[in-house]
């Protein structure tokens, strides 16, 4: 077995997960529950891997350390096999046909133009994501008996899309910042 990280990973660790999972040329690391409606890859974040598939609650918190470093990527088909990295990219977001390249966390396709954000005073964001999370954890701290909470608190944070989607401005969520 090789080696291995746990979340929680840096913003660069996660970048270079999500190209291992749509560039690597290797098998992506999937989700082994049944019935998806979503392609099963899973998907990094700060707080380890989750599944696409809103219906499904898997988590992994692990990664394999190469995954972080493509010049350590194995090349099991030489140097060219398949689709170029963009391409491998493209098919991936043409499959998930529910969600647009403008919902990828991060995406800045619909960001407004620069001299029309100048105009703007954007303020603190809060992704809705998070927010949802913020109230999961008043709702933990009025329902303690309700196990399932933190892990619905969880998701959601793991499913903010990081910036404002027209702004720019980035999720000021402290779920977001890099533990020590």
């Amino acid at each position: 077995m090789t080696d291995t990280i746990t979340a929680p990973w840096t913003s660069e660790q996660v970048a270079a997960l999500e190209q291992f999972q749509t560039a690597s040329g290797m098998h992506p690391f999937t989700c082994g529950a049944d019935l998806h409606s979503l392609p099963p890859a899973l998907v990094p974040s700060h707080s380890g891997w989750y599944c696409p598939d809103p219906a499904c609650d898997y988590r992994q918190d692990w990664a394999h350390t190469f995954m972080t470093n493509p010049s350590a990527w194995p090349k099991p088909f030489g140097d060219r096999h398949g689709p170029t990295p963009e391409e491998a990219h493209d098919a991936v977001l043409a499959a998930i046909s529910n969600q647009s390249a403008a919902n990828v966390p991060g995406a800045t396709t619909e960001q407004l133009p620069a001299d029309v954000l100048a105009l703007l005073d954007t303020g603190r964001y809060l992704s809705t994501a998070c927010e949802t999370g913020r109230l999961l954890d008043e709702a933990i701290v009025r329902n303690p008996d309700r196990g399932d909470l933190p892990g619905w608190r969880d998701r959601m944070h793991t499913r903010c899309r990081l910036n404002h989607k027209f702004t720019g401005v980035l999720c000021g969520c402290p779920c977001h910042e890099e533990k020590p």
